[in-house]
């Protein structure tokens, strides 16, 4: 399967690819650079520290911000966890959102969501500490996934150019006995995907999978990408600690895709306005939330408690982790598309797994076509084209 996906890439690879123009003073970096390992001096914007319950459970809900402040339930959607050994796991969302992942095992994943319905993609590190360890009773049993609505093709192209091959013998990233005590309040989230602005834009930094002690390895070099309602509004790239400023920002609903050396991630979140600090009524929409719909309220009810990030800072799925959930996902979704039953199980009860969308489940292969080729240890993959640091002329 990874030889037939690999070939499959190397036509995909040598299709030309329309990358939008830099703005002034910006570059995208070309994959290299160091990686260098920093401690975690800040909450990261979505929960991605937890442990399973007593039984290997992982629970959540999976949402979409929007722009009038409440997030919505993304139902019917097709979820999977790799990590370096053991299965897949996969499940699905039902119709408020709520997901039941079983079998978890202590580990560093790749999760990744994907519906055709609702056009919702996500895909970040998601660790899960062991339960008998020292500190990690702090650490939730529950996680609110927070997706993104990139399409799949631009997320293909991106990879294709700027994700460099995985070199065999690469080691996959661990918990690395982290002193879970020390992470703990550096990762540690209200769930909310929340930022808000700092001096009229955002601050961030992108840190690896897995942990050292209880420091985070730092991403250099990392494309970041800034999308709201399907249009790139911005690009730049990290630092060598990770850093990463994108200036001239209003307050709204976005996505992001970060893309480069060591890991992929996309996800949705909020930038609210630098004077929000005075607590959620700031928000438009928050005192709207229906109480007719308890999905909703729920929703609503979680953003009550916002964490105060000044910063966007977010751990990437690691590159084959993340190849094999993405496999796993277009697996699931040809299977239900020939009139299968949705696998995995459900938190909350009840609901089927979505039919996939014709152009969107080949927007969804490509990606998974592209990242299997990166992290196949063959040579028929034609290697990524690197990026121009030049800006082009008006």
């Amino acid at each position: 399967m990874r030889t037939t996906v690999a070939r499959w890439m190397t036509y995909v690879a040598v299709v030309a690819l329309l990358t939008p123009a830099l703005a002034p003073g910006q570059t995208l970096l070309a994959p290299g650079g160091s990686l260098p390992e920093g401690s975690a001096d800040r909450q990261l914007v979505v929960r991605q520290w937890v442990r399973a319950s007593e039984t290997g459970q992982l629970r959540g809900t999976l949402v979409r911000p929007v722009a009038e402040g409440q997030p919505r339930a993304i139902g019917r959607a097709q979820i999977a966890m790799a990590r370096a050994t053991g299965p897949v796991l996969l499940t699905h969302s039902n119709e408020t959102g709520a997901f039941t992942v079983a079998d978890v095992q202590p580990g560093v994943y790749a999760f990744a969501a994907f519906s055709s319905q609702d056009s919702a993609f996500a895909i970040y590190a998601l660790h899960v500490v062991p339960r008998n360890a020292a500190g990690s009773e702090r650490f939730p049993e529950s996680v609110t996934i927070s997706a993104s609505s990139i399409d799949a093709d631009t997320v293909h192209s991106a990879m294709a150019r700027y994700l460099p091959p995985v070199p065999p013998g690469t080691a996959a990233p661990t918990l690395g006995a982290p002193e879970f005590g020390g992470l703990n309040g550096s990762t540690l989230n209200g769930d909310a995907a929340v930022v808000y602005q700092r001096r009229g834009g955002m601050d961030g930094r992108i840190w690896l999978a897995g942990s050292a002690g209880a420091q985070l390895p730092i991403a250099a070099n990392i494309n970041v990408f800034l999308y709201q309602g399907g249009d790139e509004v911005a690009r730049t790239a990290t630092a060598t600690d990770g850093r990463f400023r994108l200036d001239n920002l209003p307050a709204g609903q976005y996505d992001v895709l970060a893309v480069g050396p060591g890991g992929i991630a996309a996800l949705g979140f909020q930038l609210l306005p630098g004077d929000a600090a005075a607590g959620p009524e700031a928000i438009p929409g928050i005192r709207a939330a229906s109480h007719r719909d308890q999905g909703n309220v729920r929703l609503a009810s979680a953003l009550m408690n916002l964490p105060r990030n000044q910063s966007f800072d977010l751990q990437l799925a690691p590159v084959i982790e993340a190849a094999e959930s993405l496999r796993a996902l277009i697996e699931e979704q040809l299977r239900l598309a020939q009139g299968g039953a949705a696998g995995g199980g459900v938190g909350g009860g009840g609901g089927g797994g979505g039919g996939g969308g014709g152009g969107d489940l080949l927007g969804l292969a490509g990606l998974a076509a592209g990242l299997a080729a990166l992290a196949d240890d063959g040579g028929d993959v034609l290697p990524p084209g690197a990026a121009s640091n030049a800006v082009p002329a008006p």
